[in-house]
């Protein structure tokens, strides 16, 4: 993260911030079924045994850059401030590795094991603005009163999913997306607060 702030008078101050999301994920899932006394097309007139071990590994990476703006203004009793994050574009690359191995009788299935790489899954996450409003009054040096309110437009959030890509020799690849909607919702935060200095003689 970068920011930068300045004072724009005595009484108005505004920033900017730069924020870099980096970051992986792998996600490892593993099932094995056995069954006894099965029957299958390999022994057809007697019961085997049936083994399966499943795993598909996903390999994810992601990023996205965004930009945080901020004021503020400030009084001797009452300071206000907003802050808007404007939308970006999140990334997910996703690289997965689909593992089936089955057994009858303790002996491999030609037909029953298979490992499919399916390497380059790409996924645009369109990450929506966020709006926050707040406040904070002191009627005396003893009490703060405080409220703010965010307001997040998941709602307008979207989806876009690479079906293929294109190699052109010599020119730009060319990508083919699809757009699905996640049906989030819009979220609005609203914090209440007080604070009272209590002394003591």
């Amino acid at each position: 993260i970068a920011g930068f702030g300045t004072r724009l008078s005595e009484r108005m101050a505004a920033g900017l911030a730069i924020s870099i999301i980096t970051g992986s994920s792998v996600h490892d899932y593993r099932q094995h079924d056995r069954a006894d006394s099965f029957i299958v097309a390999e022994y057809p007139d007697q019961p085997a045994n049936y083994d399966l071990r499943a795993a598909i590994i996903d390999s994810s990476k992601f990023s996205g850059l965004f930009f945080t703006f901020g004021f503020k203004y400030t009084r001797p009793k009452l300071a206000l401030g907003a802050v808007i994050k404007l939308p970006y574009t999140l990334r997910q690359e996703t690289d997965r590795t689909l593992r089936v191995l089955t057994s009858v009788n303790g002996l491999p299935r030609t037909n029953g094991t298979v490992t499919i790489f399916m390497d380059g899954n790409i996924v645009d996450i369109k990450m929506p603005a966020i709006f926050g409003f707040g406040g904070a009054l002191k009627p005396d040096t003893a009490t703060t009163l405080s409220a703010d309110i965010e307001v997040r437009m998941f709602g307008s959030s979207e989806l876009k999913i690479r079906d293929s890509l294109e190699l052109v020799p010599g020119a730009k690849d060319v990508e083919y997306f699809h757009v699905e909607d996640p049906q989030w919702r819009n979220v609005i935060l609203l914090r209440l607060g007080a604070e009272r200095y209590l002394t003591t003689s």
